[in-house]
């Protein structure tokens, strides 16, 4: 990959791509890994967001935080879709994550990874039924419009890991070092409090401007969503590590 060979500056690549570097990069695509924003931010800034950050130093970058962007949700044109069946037959857009498209297979749907900026041809001319995304996506690249149904199921998280290349930190003094982290500090603490605002904000911007059908699970169907989903943290608990898959599953636990 790029990244690996690349003298750059400051990086926020979606978290799915870290997969290119450690396999244990994925573990940010298990289903349901968040069942609250605040269940995300203490993952995140906490010891299992630091093993990732850490993860990259082999590969000369420096891993400095992560950027949320909000939880997943499901648009499609075959609906309404409610129970993880109503999946079945249909084909959706996904990221580049072998971790995704093992949930998608479970709910006996076609997954077709392609680039986010395919996603809105994809969707006009028919190619897939649906995409999953975050609010902010939905919204800024107009997917609302093309789309007759959206669930709001929460069932995966999106966000970003800011990086630069560790050659270009050596380099600087330490006192250059101290102010990039604090403006790192004061930085992630703003997009992590404005990032989940701007999904509600934009949520209800949908809503009043789009003819889109708009369904939000509740707690029993989310449950069977999440049974349904759940055997992809043992399917990849080799690849990432049974230790963290198993730190994800307490921290889920306390939040539910």
């Amino acid at each position: 990959m790029l990244l690996k060979k690349a003298r750059f500056t400051l990086l926020p690549p979606p978290h799915p791509s870290l997969a290119c570097f450690h396999r244990n990069g994925e573990w940010l695509d298990l289903p349901f890994a968040f069942p609250s924003r605040e269940a995300a931010m203490e993952g995140l800034n906490g010891q299992i967001g630091e093993q990732l950050l850490r993860s990259l130093q082999g590969d000369g970058i420096k891993g400095l935080a992560h950027w949320p962007n909000g939880f997943k949700q499901i648009t499609s044109n075959q609906g309404p879709i409610q129970k993880p069946g109503d999946l079945k037959g249909q084909s959706f857009r996904i990221m580049q994550s072998d971790v995704i498209s093992a949930q998608f297979s479970r709910l006996k749907a076609k997954a077709v990874q392609d680039s986010f900026n395919s996603t809105y041809k994809l969707l006009e001319e028919g190619d897939v039924d649906g995409e999953e995304n975050t609010i902010s996506n939905i919204y800024s690249k107009k997917f609302y419009n093309l789309q007759k149904h959206m669930t709001i199921s929460n069932h995966g998280y999106l966000g970003y890991a800011v990086m630069m290349s560790e050659k270009v930190w050596n380099e600087q003094t330490e006192e250059t070092k101290k102010i990039l982290l604090e403006a790192m500090e004061e930085t992630t603490a703003w997009n992590s409090r404005m990032a989940f605002e701007m999904n509600e904000e934009l949520l209800e911007k949908i809503r009043q401007n789009s003819s889109i059908q708009i369904h939000e699970l509740t707690s029993e169907e989310k449950q069977k969503w999440q049974s349904k989903l759940d055997p992809v943290y043992e399917d990849f608990s080799q690849e990432i590590g049974k230790k963290l898959v198993e730190e994800m599953k307490e921290l889920r636990a306390k939040y539910q």
